[in-house]
């Protein structure tokens, strides 16, 4: 799909060879057989998180620094390279991790 009825997430401009990973670390206590995570999205180093303010962004996983215990804590899981148009992804995101 081309020109100008092509959708967003179609249009060449807009598109970007993104490096996309997901970043994990462990939070509370360590039970047997539970345990509670925080996550985030890094797309080209910088870093989606969620929280009660909806939709925050940071140069490199900021959002992690608080739950660390050591700093081999966070794993790094690699999605590898896709094409994304970041406004368009940022756009819907955020009408599914609004304030609140």
């Amino acid at each position: 799909i081309t020109g100008a009825d092509a959708p967003t997430a179609f249009k060449a401009s807009t598109l970007r060879n993104c490096h996309v990973q997901l970043v994990v670390t462990p939070i509370g206590p360590r039970l047997p057989k539970f345990q509670g995570y925080h996550s985030s999205l890094l797309i080209d180093r910088v870093e989606y998180s969620f929280s009660g303010r909806g939709l925050s962004k940071a140069e490199g996983p900021m959002s992690h620094g608080p739950f660390r215990r050591r700093s081999s804590d966070s794993s790094f899981i690699d999605f590898g390279w896709h094409l994304i148009d970041i406004p368009a992804f940022e756009s819907a995101v955020r009408k599914h991790f609004a304030p609140g």
